[in-house]
């Protein structure tokens, strides 16, 4: 599937979410074809906003989880970010620390070498309002784009990760800015590894051991689970505080 900026080009979804810790509310704020949001695990809440008719059908015509529900509202995030609450106490989620925000905009005009791609394109006062926006939030918040004066400004307190792309101009870098540490845990592992031969090589690595874990008898895995998790830790140890209501 493709989609103006998407990300499903190979090693660029995967890059994303290996930057994901755990969270139980996720939103992608600009969904597009939902190329993140159809291939990470899910979270307990899924909410994928965009104002295109066209995106959500590009995103529910993949979507691979037939069992799970998945909130999409069509609207500006501008909007909608700051009013979605939880069900109970009525917070709002863009507080909660629970909850992680993906936000992949259309970038800045004066980054991009060809003009218009999208039906809903974002003016620099937009951009500012986003950038407002995210930064007031108290979750976690993962932002895409390429550099420019106003994002580097706004965003210079945050960490920055930046890699080659492929897109239909050809090669160009794009950055990814997050509101928080590198994770000691990931909410999906399945992708981890810096390309495709590590990847592939932590896959297999994970098979083989599953499949000798799966022929121990009971107290065995146990035992072995034991050991790892002294090693390790507990997995969910950096998941955040859950809410009272989901």
């Amino acid at each position: 599937m493709t989609y103006p900026g998407g990300k499903n080009g190979a090693g660029i979804f995967q890059r994303i979410i290996n930057q994901m810790p755990p969270h139980r509310t996720y939103i992608e704020a600009f969904l597009g074809s939902g190329a993140v949001l159809r291939r990470k695990a899910m979270a307990e809440r899924n909410i994928g906003i965009d104002p295109s008719n066209k995106a959500h059908s590009l995103c529910l015509a993949e979507w691979p989880h037939a069992h799970l529900d998945l909130n999409l509202f069509e609207g500006s995030a501008l909007d909608l970010l700051p009013t979605l609450e939880t069900l109970v106490s009525k917070a709002r989620l863009i507080d909660q620390p629970d909850t992680l925000i993906y936000a992949d905009p259309p970038y800045v005009m004066e980054t991009r070498k060809g003009g218009d791609l999208y039906d809903f394109e974002l003016t620099d006062d937009d951009h500012i309002r986003l950038l407002e926006i995210l930064i007031s939030a108290r979750c976690m918040v993962m932002i895409s784009g390429y550099r420019s004066g106003l994002f580097d400004e706004a965003l210079a307190g945050w960490r920055r990760i930046d890699y080659m792309a492929n897109t239909r101009q050809g090669m160009a870098a794009e950055s990814l800015w997050l509101n928080f540490p590198e994770p000691s845990a990931l909410h999906d592992y399945r992708y981890l590894g810096d390309d495709y031969r590590q990847r592939e090589r932590i896959k297999r690595k994970r098979q083989r051991w599953a499949s000798k874990f799966a022929k121990m008898d009971r107290l065995e895995r146990l035992a072995v689970m034991s050991a790892l998790t002294e090693v390790a830790g507990p997995v969910s140890a950096s998941v955040p505080a859950k809410n009272d209501d989901v």
